[in-house]
Order: C-alpha cells, then structure tokens, then sequence
C-alpha cells in the first residue's frame, strides 16, 4: 500500500525483538548503515520528540532520512517494526532500495508503506493531525476502563443513528426530539437498574482476576506520555492528583472515579519518565499503595 502522504514503512520477517526498544533501534540501524553515530556509540541518546515543536524531528540517520525506528506494544507482534522517514519520498528511496533481498539476522525482511502513519510521521505532517489522533487514542484508552462514558458513547451514536432514520421518515424536528428523548431517558433508566443488582460471587472474583492481570500486564509497557494510575484511595480528587503529580509538561489529569484510576498526561516521554522514577512503580499515598505505570 502506498499513499503520497504516508512516510512510515511497515517490516516483518525481522528478529524477535529484544526486550529494550532502545537495543532493538540499533540492531536495525547498523543492518541499515553499520556507519551510523548511534551504530558507533551505543551511549550516545536518541533525540527526544516534542508535540510543542511541530514539524520538526531530528533524523537519526540523515543519510536516508530516517526519523524513528517504533515496535508495536502487543507483546504477540515480536517480528515486526516500522520505520518513519522525513518524507514520502525518503521512505520509497528506501524501499526501492533495501525492499527485495535485504536481510537482518539471517532473515529476508519484508516491507511495504504501513497502512497509516506513526506518531511520529503525523507529527511530521500536522500537529493538527497529530493531536487529533492522540485524542482518539487518549479516548480510547480512557473507554476500556470508564464503563459510564463507554454507556454514554455508545448510547450518544444510536440516538444520532434513530434521528437520521426519523428524518428520513419525514417527521418535524420537535416530533423528533421528543421521541428521541424518551427513548435516552428509558436507556438510562434501563442501565441504573441493572446497576442496582448486586454483582454475583462469580462477576466479582473476575473482575479482580481481570485486575491482577492489568497490574502485571502494565508494568512492562513501552514509555510513553501517559501515565496510568491505579489503586487510589476513594475520594481521590483531580486536585489532589495535579499535587501529587506536579512535574514540568503536566498538561491534562483525567481521573475515573469509579475504578479508582487515573490517566497523567505530560508534554513528552522525558517529564512522564521523571515524575514516574521519582514516585516508583508503588507509591504508598494517603494509606494505600497506588500502582504507577505507561499507560498502553
């Protein structure tokens, strides 16, 4: 798949990733250019990235254009990578290139243009385009653990979906809004009810099943931006958050009450880094331990 617009390339076929990104980054550099100054000198650190500087992002090999070398999260995707380059055109040079019979570790790699950009590509193209994707991501990380706002969500696109078909039948917008409304009051009262009984022995033993697991699960994410918080005390407020949490870059708290966790949001990598290594992974607050981590 290729797009005019699209500077990231997709690699399979490649080596079982090494646990460090940062490792991995460089293994693939020097099968690209063995010359390379992070190639060389292993101590030397990648260029940090920052939304607050649009546009513009150190390569970090000039010579082909190439930006940042990412992996996917999901641990099942350990053979694959993707390289984000300063331009479409860098990024076809380089396929045209190194696409046939380039090999890392022994294995024919395989590549092709990804289906959308990275990060880091959309940076390069927009910050506009890339706040909007970090919205829908920071969005959808919130969903999988705010069942209220996902109820709200999904309930706000079938009342959009029944209006469409009312006006499609021809009836006047005030019929339409009424109907509507009663149909939004009979879905929220639904789900009250529901939420009233009381959860069974089985119900609740897998929910802490599914709790245990995140905990362990998030502790080997990638860094990132975003940290997750977990284990709060009840009563925890944003405010109290913000405090506890306050580190250059803070830019967004965004607490869901009811599984007593929270999303810290910073400028960059390095102040989410910083504030997490000051705090730890356990952080004993307010008589409970609280559980730190990247969010996924």
């Amino acid at each position: 798949m290729e797009e005019t617009s699209i500077r990231t390339l997709h690699l399979w076929n490649t080596p079982a990733r090494p646990e460090s990104k940062d490792q991995y980054a460089r293994m693939i550099l020097k099968h690209i250019n063995p010359n390379n100054k992070y190639v060389l000198n292993t101590s030397l650190p990648f260029p940090l990235i920052s939304i607050n500087i649009p546009n513009k992002i150190e390569p970090i090999d000039e010579s082909l254009g190439i930006v940042a070398i990412s992996v996917s999260s999901k641990k099942d995707i350990k053979n694959q990578c993707f390289i984000t380059f300063d331009s479409n055109d860098s990024a076809k040079a380089f396929l045209d290139g190194y696409g046939e019979k380039w090999k890392v570790g022994g294995r024919v790699v395989k590549m092709d243009f990804a289906k959308k950009d990275s990060l880091i590509g959309l940076h390069l193209r927009s910050n506009t385009i890339l706040k909007k994707a970090l919205k829908s991501r920071r969005l959808s990380k919130i969903l999988q653990y705010d069942e209220n706002l996902k109820h709200e969500k999904k309930l706000n696109r079938k009342l959009r979906r029944l209006r469409q078909i009312l006006r499609k039948k021809g009836l006047e917008e005030a019929e339409i809004s009424k109907i509507v409304e009663n149909v939004k009051e009979e879905q929220i009262k639904l789900k009250g009810e529901v939420e009233s009984k009381p959860a069974s022995t089985a119900e609740l033993d897998f929910e802490t099943k599914i709790t245990k697991k995140e905990l362990i699960d998030l502790s080997v994410n990638p860094a990132n931006n975003i940290l997750l918080v977990q284990n709060l005390p009840n009563g925890t407020t944003e405010v109290q958050l913000k405090e506890l949490f306050a580190q250059t870059g803070l830019k967004e708290v965004r607490l869901v009450s009811v599984r007593n966790l929270a999303f810290i949001e910073y400028s960059n990598i390095q102040n989410a880094t910083e504030i997490k290594n000051k705090l730890g992974t356990s952080y004993n607050w307010h008589d409970k331990t609280i559980s730190i981590a990247f969010a996924k």
